[in-house]
Formats: C-alpha cells, structure tokens, sequence
C-alpha cells in the first residue's frame, strides 16, 4: 500500500511527524482545539507509509512527536527549572516512543491486515496507550498530567466517561478513532490503487458508533437526577495573587512577608462579612511555619476567633528532622484544629531525588529544603456542619489514584488549595484545572479550588466549573492574576459510588493483560499432508 508514495520527499513525511505533534499541543489549554485529537495521529502513521526511512524507524518519530507534545505542553515549568524540565521532556517522550515503535513492529504483523485485523490493531493500540499513560503516572517521577483524555475535558457529556473508567476511558477512545481512521483510510487506498471496488468504511463507522455511543451516554448522564436533597456550604476562598518566583526567599516585585500578610488579611476581612461556613486560604504562600511565626500565627488566631465559622489554610509544619507542606484546618472560634501533610511532592520542586549522594542535582533547582511527605490521605471534618473534607495539595487533584483513596474516606467535598504563581503567565494554571476537573466525576463529588493565583474555582460533580474568580480589568476578564475572594453557596447531591471509585484503574490495567497476551508467541500449526 501507498507505493505512489513511497518517492515522496523525506521532508514531507518529517512534517506529517510533525503536523501530529503541533496538533497534540493544540489540544490542550491555552489553545483548547480538544476536537484535533481525534484526528491527531493519523499524520504520524502515514509518515511511516509516506517516507520509506521514516518507516523505518518508527521509534525516532515517535520520539519527535513526545517532543512537541510533552515540550509544547510542559515548556512552563521551565520558569522553576529549566534542566528539570528538559530532563522531564526527554524522559516522557518515551512513551510515545515505545507506543508507535510497539504498534510498527510488534503488533501490526500479529493483528494482520482486513477489517478485522484493522479493528484488531485500534483495540490492542488503544490498550497499549492507557496502559503507558498509566505507567507514565506512577513510573520514576510520577508526573501524569495531559493524558490524551484531558483533552476532551470541555466537552461535559463525554467527561462522564471517567465514572467507569478513569481519564483513561476517554484516551482509548481517542486513541481508538484514531487508529480506525488511519486502517480505514489505508485499507481503502490499496482498493482504489489495486483497481479494486471500494469496500465499506466498517471500521471507520465502528469507531464512530463506539463514540457517539459515548457522547450519548454521558449526556444523558448528565440530566439524570439523583435521589435525595441537596446539601449546601457557603464558602470565600482568597485568592491574594502574591508574584512568586524561584528565588530562595520566594517573592518578587518587591511583596514582603508583612505586605503579603496585610493582603490575605484585608481579603479575609472582605469575606467574612457574609459570614462563610468555610473560609479558604490557598497553599502556602509565606513560606512560613504557623506555630513558630508570631506573624502568621497572629494574624491565624485573629481572623479564626473572628470567624464564625471553619478556616481552611495552607502553611508549613515541622517535625523533629522534617518540613512538611500542610493544610490546616481551624475550627470556630479558634477552638481546634486539624492538619493534612501533602502526601504527593513535586519532583525537583519540593524534593530532589538522590541529592544525598549525588548533591550535584541540587543545582537544577533553586529550592535548598527537601519537604517530607505525609504518609496517607486525611478526612478533616467539620462536625458543627456535619460535612467533612479531603484535602488536596497542589498537584495532587491531578492524581487519579490518590484522589480516589482519598474518596474512599468517604468525604462530602474535594478540596484543593494550590499556588500556581510560580509559572508565571502561562498555560499551567489552567492545565492544572483541566486535568483536575476529571477527580470529580471519577468519585462523583465536587471539587474547590483556591489558588494564590490560578483558578480558583468551583467545580460541580459533573465536571462542570460552576464559577471561578476572575477580574473584569485584566484581558477576557482572566482568572490567571486576579486578586479577590471566590464567595458562594456550594450544593451537591449526596455522592455516589461510580465503577471508578469501586474498582479504580481497572481499565489500564485489562489493557496491559491484553497487549501481553497478544504479544505471546503463537503455536505454529502444522501443515497438512
């Protein structure tokens, strides 16, 4: 097949390989082309066809194609590290890498050519995606975020899908049409060039049902009304905008601890007025312990004894030899309080690996403190309200597996305080929300968010941003820079436990039993007489 072709230019066969990785990084925020995806493949596995040495070495365009994708997506951590995230990119283009290296070399002669075959090669390729996308979530630096699947995270009805099968059921969908596509069009071609009728477009149609059946599904999902009434909290969340930077003393633009202070203080005042059941503190943005700072602490004690009701916060905590990133909850009146330590740490942000033995890796990032994690999620509850919550660190609502064993301590809401200034004007604000918002469906509970900068935001159990803090000064009323409070009346309806929450990544890992069993040797049988 596409033996016309094969005299086609090495350039033009380079730029298929690159046409899927631009449209990879299209897909995702700030560009939000989430549609692209469906198609996004394709120009890869034609670039195989198309140049005789591209299709031979399947491995270095899928490498190319990580390289776009991962560095088209990622580039802004580079404001924390810039080795860090060039270290990162080369790492995680592999994926991609072993996929399509996998799919040319492995898979496409055991799947075999037909219709059947076809549809063959899309199943066991959807699989052998989500299973590598799983790897890439837990393997060595745990870093997850933009699976294929977020990038349909706009599209509601087909979000619903992360209550059977996580993020993940959405990427082999993905990954699925693309690759029924591809087959289709390359079966069809070999037709027409052979002289042959055209056959119907059966896999091409098969995939298409698969996903409109989807679409359907989810939308109706999403009109459904579940038993019972709807509970309620009303919140302000602060979000103080503090420029940060990665300095060791943290802050720029010349905001000092006393200013950054008198800012979350004249906001918290603002927000108390409506009297809030839960007032939200975003992750620690001082840089100081609440105990050991009369500071901080003073100001805590002040706005929690003014408070009639419960203070959620972010701020360090120490143990004897240990610096933790905490969530601090405070009750009424300053009667009590709970703590979280943030389980899940930020690779070369809070913590670098093997820098007692090899110190040189300190110096790909400008932190010299390593946080220690804490050992398992926590509840923290609010019993004067009878509603309790699980707390969220940072990045850790971009973490399907932790947030579902966070669920499963069986809390009424998600709540997320994060900082996202250290990156700046740029995209990771709102890739972090795009990635978070799937948590909600996977475990069927709404999610709050509040962000020194960011999105601070309300997100409801069907993926929905309900309402997020913006400035009408800044461009398009952006939420990225605003400074003010987020205060409203959350309602959800009581959760319910979703096929995610009860059997968790079950879909990757069918699909890594799959892909092993099709790539085990086959008896040879023997030929008749």
């Amino acid at each position: 097949m596409f033996q016309n072709l094969n005299k086609t230019n090495l350039w033009q066969g380079i730029g298929f390989v690159l046409i899927s990785g631009v449209a990879l990084v299209l897909a995702y925020p700030p560009f939000n082309q989430g549609w692209v995806s469906w198609v996004a493949l394709i120009p890869v596995l034609c670039a195989l066809r198309v140049a005789p040495e591209l299709g031979r070495r399947p491995f270095a365009c899928g490498y190319l194609v990580g390289l776009l994708y991962f560095g088209g997506t990622f580039w802004w951590i580079g404001h924390v590290t810039a080795p860090g995230i060039i270290a990162l990119v080369l790492y995680i283009s592999l994926y991609p890498a072993i996929w399509l290296w996998a799919m040319e070399r492995w898979y496409a002669p055991r799947c075999g050519d037909g219709i059947l075959g076809n549809v063959l090669f899309a199943f066991v390729g959807a699989c052998l995606w989500v299973a590598l996308e799983w790897m890439r979530g837990w393997f060595l630096t745990g870093f997850g975020w933009n699976n294929l699947g977020v990038a349909l995270h706009a599209n509601i009805p087909f979000v619903q899908l992360a209550s059977l099968g996580g993020v993940y059921m959405l990427s082999w969908l993905i990954v699925f049409v693309n690759l029924c596509a591809f087959r289709t069009f390359q079966r069809v071609y070999g037709e027409i060039s052979a002289g042959r009728p055209r056959g119907p477009l059966y896999e091409l149609s098969l995939a298409l049902v698969l996903a409109a059946l989807g679409f359907a599904w989810g939308w109706r999902q999403t009109l459904i009304k579940p038993e019972g009434s709807l509970r309620s909290l009303r919140y302000a969340a602060v979000q103080a905008n503090i420029p940060q930077s990665g300095s060791s003393s943290g802050y720029e633009n010349g905001v000092s601890i006393e200013e950054n202070l008198r800012r979350h203080e004249e906001l918290s005042l603002k927000a108390l007025e409506s009297k809030p059941d839960l007032l939200l503190w975003p992750e620690a943005t001082t840089g100081l312990e609440i105990f050991l700072d009369d500071r901080l602490g003073s100001l805590v004690t002040r706005l929690s004894r003014k408070n009639e009701g419960y203070f959620l916060l972010g701020a360090e905590d120490s143990a004897p030899g240990k610096m933790f990133n905490a969530a601090f909850l405070f009750s009424p009146g300053y009667t009590g309080f709970s703590v979280y330590h943030k389980n899940k740490l930020v690779i070369f942000g809070e913590y670098v690996p093997l820098a007692k033995w090899l110190p040189v890796l300190r110096k790909l990032v400008p932190f010299g403190v390593d946080f220690s994690a804490g050992e398992k999620p926590e509840l923290l509850k609010m019993p004067n309200l009878s509603v309790s919550l699980a707390p969220l660190i940072c990045f850790e609502d971009t973490q399907p597996d932790f947030v579902r064993a966070a669920a499963a301590l069986k809390p009424d809401i998600l709540v997320n305080i994060t900082n996202d200034s250290w990156f700046k004007d740029s995209p990771g604000a709102e890739q972090h929300l795009a990635n978070a918002i799937f948590r909600t469906v996977e475990n069927d509970r709404p999610l709050l968010r509040a962000a020194n900068t960011g999105i601070t935001c309300e997100v409801n159990q069907y993926g929905v941003v309900k309402a997020r803090l913006t400035d009408t000064d800044l461009p398009n009323g952006r939420s990225l820079g605003a400074s003010g409070v987020l205060n409203r009346e959350l309602r959800w309806h009581s959760p319910r436990q979703t096929l995610y929450q009860r059997w968790g990544d079950w879909l990757p890992l069918v699909s890594a039993l799959i892909c092993l069993g099709v790539s085990l040797p086959r008896k040879k049988t023997k030929e008749r007489a």
